[in-house]
C-alpha cells in the first residue's frame, strides 16, 4: 500500500513540475495559459487514483482480524493500516479531489502547479501518518504537516495570511516539543520505536505521568482546547478553501489519531489519574467556545470555533476507556471531517467568490434566488448540530454514553453543548436564508455543476454513517477491544 501511495504522488509531483517548468520557460506567453488546465487536471487525476486505491483496500480490508494488515518494510520502517487508519485514509482520499476542486477557478494563474503540489504533498504526508508503524516516524510526519500547511497559507491566504501561517507554526512546534521529549523517553525505556514492540511492554506509573503529559501538551494543541485554541480560528479565516477543507476535516483528525497510538495503551494508568482534569478541560472548551461563537460575525470563523467544540467531545469519548465511548468518537471525527469541509464550501467557496464578503450581516434572502444552496446550507446546518440520522449525531450520542461511564456529572453538563451548537448554527442559518434580499447584495447564479458535485460527494457518507452506524462500529469492535484497559 505505502509503495502505491509514494508512487502516484511521486509521478504526479513530478509531472506538475515538468509542465510548470516549461510554462516557465516558453518564449510563447499564450502556452502558458495553455499548460495550466492540464497542471489542475494531473493533480485531480492523481487525487481520484488514490480514492480508488483506498475503495480497493477497504474491499480487501478483513475486519475479522486483530491488529495490522498489508504490512510493508520500506527504509527499515514497518507500514500498515488497520481499521482505525482505514477510516481515516478513507476520509482523507475522500477530501483531497473536493480540497482541489473547491479552487478549480479562483485559482487558476503561474501558481496553480504550486497550490496542486501543496495539496498533494500535504495528503501524501497525512497519509503516512496514518500508516507508519513507528513513534519517530509519526512525530516526524506529524510536524511535516506544517511546512505545507505554512506555505499554502502563506501564498493563497487571505489579507492577514502571514499572521495565521506563523500562529499555527510557533503554537503546533513549540507545543510539540514536549512531545518530542516524551517519545525520546519511550525510545530510550525501550530502545525499539515499533508500536508492536513498545505496546507488549507496561511502563511504571511515575514514567507513564510523565510520558502522558508531554503528550497530552502536543496532541491539546493540535485538536486544539481551550485555551490553546487561538490559532484555529485565525488559520480557517486566512487560510484559501482547500486549505481549510484539509485542516478542519483531516488534520485536527491526527490529534484523535496520536491519542489512539500514543497514549491509551502506552500510558493506561497515568490516563484514568489525568481524565478528570482533561474532561474539566474538554468541558470548559465545549461551554466557553460555543459562547464566543455566537458573537462572532464572520462566517468562515463561526465554522472553525464549531469544530472546537466538536474536537473537545471527540476526546472526551476517545478517553471513556469502553467501546462505545471510542466508536463514538472515531464515527464523529469521520463525520465532522465531511460537514465541517461542505460548510466551508458553502461559505467560503461558493458565497464568498461570489460576492467576496465574509460578514454575516451582510447576507439575508438566498432563499429568494439561491434556494438550492438554501437547501444544502439547511442540511449541513442541521448536520452540524447533530440532527438524527446524521453521522454527527450517531458520534456524539455514543461519546456521551461513554463518557458517561467515567464521569456522568461533566457529561450532562457537556450535553448543553446541542443547545449552543443549535442556537450559533440557526442564527447563521436563518440570517443568510431568511428575510427578503439584502440592499448590499446583487442577484447572481446559484450553484453550478462543480459545486453540486462537491456537496453531493460530501453528503452520501454523512447520511450513510447516519442511518447505518454499524459498517463502521462492525469495523471497528476488534481493534477498539485492544485499545481498552482492564483493571484486574
Amino acid at each position: 500500500m505505502t509503495y502505491n501511495i509514494l508512487i502516484i504522488n511521486l509521478i504526479s509531483i513530478i509531472s506538475i513540475m515538468f509542465l510548470y517548468n516549461i510554462s516557465l520557460y516558453t518564449h510563447k506567453v499564450y502556452n502558458i495559459y495553455i499548460i495550466w488546465p492540464y497542471i489542475k487536471k494531473i493533480g485531480l487525476l492523481t487525487t481520484i487514483l488514490l480514492l480508488y486505491n483506498i475503495i480497493i483496500y477497504n474491499i480487501l480490508f478483513n475486519s475479522n482480524i486483530l491488529g495490522y494488515q498489508f504490512i510493508d518494510n520500506i527504509f527499515n520502517i514497518n507500514w500498515g493500516i488497520d481499521s482505525i487508519s482505514l477510516l481515516l485514509l478513507s476520509l482523507l482520499f475522500i477530501l483531497l479531489p473536493i480540497a482541489l476542486l473547491s479552487n478549480w477557478i479562483n485559482i487558476n494563474n503561474k501558481f496553480t502547479a504550486i497550490y496542486n503540489i501543496l495539496i498533494i504533498l500535504l495528503g501524501l504526508l497525512m497519509a503516512l501518518n496514518f500508516i507508519c508503524l513507528d513513534i519517530i516516524s509519526f512525530y516526524i510526519l506529524f510536524e511535516s504537516t506544517l511546512a505545507p500547511l505554512f506555505i499554502l497559507i502563506g501564498i493563497y491566504g487571505a489579507l492577514n495570511k502571514n499572521r495565521a501561517s506563523y500562529y499555527i507554526l510557533i503554537y503546533t512546534l513549540f507545543s510539540s516539543l514536549y512531545m518530542l521529549l516524551s517519545l525520546s523517553i519511550i525510545l530510550y525505556i525501550y530502545n525499539d520505536s515499533d508500536y508492536n514492540t513498545i505496546n507488549n511492554y507496561i511502563l511504571c506509573y511515575d514514567i507513564q505521568c510523565i510520558i502522558y503529559i508531554g503528550l497530552m501538551i502536543g496532541i491539546l494543541v493540535k485538536a486544539p482546547v481551550w485555551p490553546v485554541h487561538s490559532w484555529l480560528p485565525i488559520a480557517h479565516s486566512e487560510s484559501p478553501i482547500g486549505g481549510s477543507i484539509l485542516l478542519a476535516g483531516v488534520i485536527l483528525k491526527i490529534a484523535i489519531y496520536g491519542i489512539i497510538r500514543l497514549i491509551l495503551i502506552n500510558t493506561a494508568d497515568a490516563n484514568l489519574l489525568f481524565i478528570p482534569i482533561i474532561y474539566t478541560i474538554c468541558v470548559i472548551t465545549i461551554i466557553y467556545i460555543g459562547i464566543i461563537t455566537i458573537r462572532q460575525y464572520d462566517l468562515k470563523v463561526i465554522i472553525a470555533y464549531s469544530s472546537i467544540g466538536h474536537m473537545a467531545v471527540c476526546i472526551m469519548g476517545i478517553l471513556s476507556n469502553n467501546i462505545i465511548g471510542i466508536n463514538g468518537s472515531i464515527i464523529l471525527s469521520i463525520s465532522h471531517g465531511l460537514v465541517s469541509p461542505s460548510l466551508f464550501i458553502i461559505v467560503g467557496a461558493i458565497l464568498y467568490d461570489r460576492y467576496h464578503n465574509r460578514l454575516l450581516f451582510y447576507y439575508q434572502g438566498l432563499a429568494t434566488y439561491m434556494p438550492i444552496l438554501s437547501i444544502y446550507l439547511i442540511i449541513y446546518s442541521l448536520c452540524n448540530i447533530g440532527i438524527p440520522l446524521s453521522g454527527n449525531f450517531i458520534g456524539e450520542l455514543l461519546s456521551f454514553i461513554g463518557s458517561y461511564n467515567i464521569n456522568p456529572i461533566l457529561t450532562i453538563i457537556c450535553t448543553i453543548s446541542v443547545l449552543i451548537s443549535a442556537c450559533y448554527q440557526m442564527r447563521l442559518s436563518t440570517k443568510l436564508i431568511g428575510g427578503n434580499k439584502s440592499i448590499y447584495m446583487y442577484i447572481t447564479q446559484d450553484m453550478n455543476n462543480r459545486e453540486l458535485l462537491m456537496l453531493n460527494i460530501l453528503l452520501i457518507p454523512i447520511i450513510l454513517i447516519g442511518v447505518t452506524p454499524y459498517y463502521i462500529t462492525n469495523l471497528l469492535d476488534i481493534n477498539i477491544s485492544g485499545l481498552l484497559y482492564h483493571i484486574i
